[in-house]
This record gives C-alpha cells, structure tokens and sequence, in this order.
C-alpha cells in the first residue's frame, strides 16, 4: 500500500534485496528471516510496482541523489562529457552493457562542437574535452551549451577526475571547469549531472562549489551512469519520456 501511495504520487521507491545468493540467504537467515524468499518472486512484484532495484549501498546513494536532485527528464538521450580518450572508452562499454542510450550528436551539433574544441579532438559521444577550459572557462561552458541544445540530448553528464589532495596545476583547471558547469546550469532546465571518475574522496576545493549551488554530484563512473539508467527508467515508467521512442532510440 505504501508503495502504491508513493507510486500515484509520482515518488520513487528504491530498495535492495539482499539474501540472493546461498552466502547471503544463511546470513540473512540468522539475523531476519522474513526477508529471505524466491528472489525472482521479489524481482517481479518490484517490476510490477515500479520499484527501482539496486545491487549495493554505494548504486542507492547515487541514484537517490540523481533522483532528489535531477529535474525530469524529458528523453532518453544521453551525452557525456569526459576528460580522456580511456574514460570515454570506459564510459562507452558500461553504458553499452546497461543499454544506456549515448545518441549521436546531430551535424548541427558537431558541426557547432568543431568551432570551439582544437582541431586533434574526434567528435563523438563520449566526448573527450582533452584540455579544453584550461585557459579559458567560457570555452567549456559552450560545449556544454551546445550539447545541451542537441535535440536527441535530454541529459548531459560531465566526468571529473577530482581526488583528494590533488595538485594545484590540476585544481586550477578543474575549478574552471566547476564554475562553467555552474554558470550553464542556471541557464538551462535540462538535467545536467556531474560525477567523479573514482568512488574515493573528492577534493572540495574542486567540487564544493558544484554542491552548493546545487549541481547533481555523484562518484564513481558505473555507479553514476547505473543511477542515469534507473533515473531514465523511472521517468519512463511514469509516462514523462515515452516510451514508443525508448523503444525504437
């Protein structure tokens, strides 16, 4: 009932089934075990009811912070921008196995991405940025826009390799980054999600400015593009993206 309630209330549900394997069924078993059960029994009533599910804590934060901050996704189409030829590559397999929709960018579109990224930079989505913004902020934030304005584009993802303790050289740059992802986040009402290429601590002089003004922030690669998936399907499944075009993208 209470699933129900959230449900017509348009409130997502997220929940984690643990006890699926032999391992975690005894363990479970010995602390609460009303919850141990067919998995497929519980996998297909958490279908039925629109219940996202997920495999660990770290996939639930991330999606609950995709959720609570993302505004609605209108289509499927995803563009990420990253900041490695390795790190759009990584990008690309996880995405291709989670069955991620990474559109190709429109002529309009490259065309436009070719005016503002140096010539050695191959257009394509993931797109590597390479060094671009490192001297000038305002160059990032017209990638960015012009992503954005991509008619197959619904949300655009912005990786950043931001460690803790990182150098000055790389903080004096990323920070640059942080503050054109902030200025054209304020612009647009397309859901833009920043997100860490490590799940481990992040440097604040780097991000901080990116969770205050309220920019979706997430780490871990596969972590934040799981959370893309689940927030894509969970709009779908309310009737925001439709569904015939998620079908046949």
């Amino acid at each position: 009932k209470a699933v129900r309630e959230c449900k017509k209330n348009g409130k997502p549900v997220i929940a984690i089934k643990v006890g699926k394997s032999e391992i975690g069924k005894k363990i479970a078993m010995a602390h609460t075990a009303a919850i141990v059960g067919s998995s497929q029994v519980y996998d297909e009533v958490f279908s039925s009811e629109g219940i996202i599910t997920v495999d660990d804590i770290d996939e639930m934060l991330q999606t609950v912070t995709a959720l609570a901050y993302c505004p609605k996704i209108e289509k499927n189409g995803v563009a990420i921008i990253a900041i490695s030829g390795g790190q759009c590559a990584i990008v690309g397999d996880i995405s291709e196995k989670l069955g991620l929709n990474l559109v190709k960018f429109s002529e309009k579109t490259k065309n436009a991405l070719e005016e503002v990224v140096p010539d050695f930079i191959n257009i394509s989505n993931p797109l590597d940025v390479s060094l671009v913004g490192e001297e000038e902020y305002r160059d990032y934030a017209n990638v960015l826009r012009i992503c954005l304005e991509d008619e197959n584009v619904g949300l655009v993802g912005v990786m950043q390799d931001a460690p803790y303790g990182a150098g000055l050289s790389t903080i004096e740059h990323y920070s640059k980054i942080a503050k054109a992802v902030v200025e054209v986040f304020e612009e647009t009402n397309k859901p833009i999600i920043t997100f860490t290429n490590h799940s481990t601590p992040y440097e604040p002089k780097i991000m901080q400015k990116l969770i205050d003004s309220g920019v979706p922030f997430l780490q871990g690669t596969k972590e934040t593009l799981l959370s893309i998936k689940h927030l894509i399907d969970f709009y779908t499944e309310n009737n925001v993206i439709d569904k015939e075009k998620k079908e046949h993208s």
